[in-house]
């Protein structure tokens, strides 16, 4: 039993796959056709401006109730459903992958009203542009989470499923605890401008590391599908196809 239970110990670490170096599980990782939409989707979890503890801290020190905060949560997490309709409704229009684009670029532009709320004197008016940003922006959330998610799925091989998932979720949890190492160095409320900055840009970042993919991704599809018509000595016709 002792030389069966060896032979078993030696060839675990035989086994290139049981191997727990962190840089294998990365370079698994970014060697999946999907590895930038992953990163992208990492990085919205850096963002703050979402009715989490930290935004509720703020919107408390600007004076703001916690009932009526507590309002703007289910409001926003009703909001974010609908996330999840929209999503439904895009892909019996659009492919996967365009359902992605536009709602990165949907929750970005959404930023872009409560990032302008920093540059607002009035109190009253600064704070509806900043609550109205984050609400509206939980729709491209969702959808961009559900989609990315659904590609991981169609895109990653089953044997490795596992190591990227594991990989994907570690970077979300690295991303979500870097705002709370800022938010220790940037702790008074009249500082929050640096956190709604920080998830801006994050969001920004993702949207352009998302349109890289996007662009590159359809270059090489159009591409095949002119090799493909070309070995057959077809012509190609324009269409319009979002795969």
């Amino acid at each position: 039993e002792n030389g069966e239970d060896e032979d078993m110990l030696e060839n675990e670490e035989s086994t290139p796959d049981s191997n727990p170096c962190a840089w294998i599980s990365l370079t698994t990782y970014f060697r999946q056709p999907v590895s930038l939409p992953g990163v992208g989707l990492a990085l919205l979890y850096f963002n703050v401006l979402t009715f989490a503890g930290m935004m509720t801290a703020y919107l408390v020190a600007r004076g703001m109730s916690l009932s009526t905060i507590g309002l703007w949560r289910g409001i926003a997490s009703t909001i974010g459903l609908l996330g999840t309709f929209a999503y439904h409704e895009s892909t019996k229009h659009f492919s996967l992958r365009f359902t992605a684009l536009w709602s990165i670029v949907w929750e970005f532009i959404c930023l872009t009203i409560t990032f302008a709320s920093i540059f607002v004197l009035d109190d009253t008016t600064s704070l509806t542009l900043l609550i109205a940003g984050v609400l509206f922006s939980r729709i491209g959330l969702w959808v961009y989470d559900i989609a990315v998610t659904q590609l991981f799925q169609q895109s990653v091989p089953e044997e490795e499923r596992g190591q990227v998932g594991g990989t994907q979720m570690s970077l979300n949890s690295w991303m979500e605890l870097l705002p709370f190492g800022l938010a220790m160095i940037f702790h008074r409320p009249t500082q929050f401008y640096v956190m709604i900055v920080g998830g801006y840009l994050a969001v920004g970042l993702a949207m352009l590391l998302y349109s890289i993919d996007y662009v590159r991704t359809r270059r090489r599809y159009q591409h095949h599908r002119t090799s493909d018509a070309s070995s057959y000595g077809l012509q190609m016709v324009p269409t319009i196809d979002d795969d």
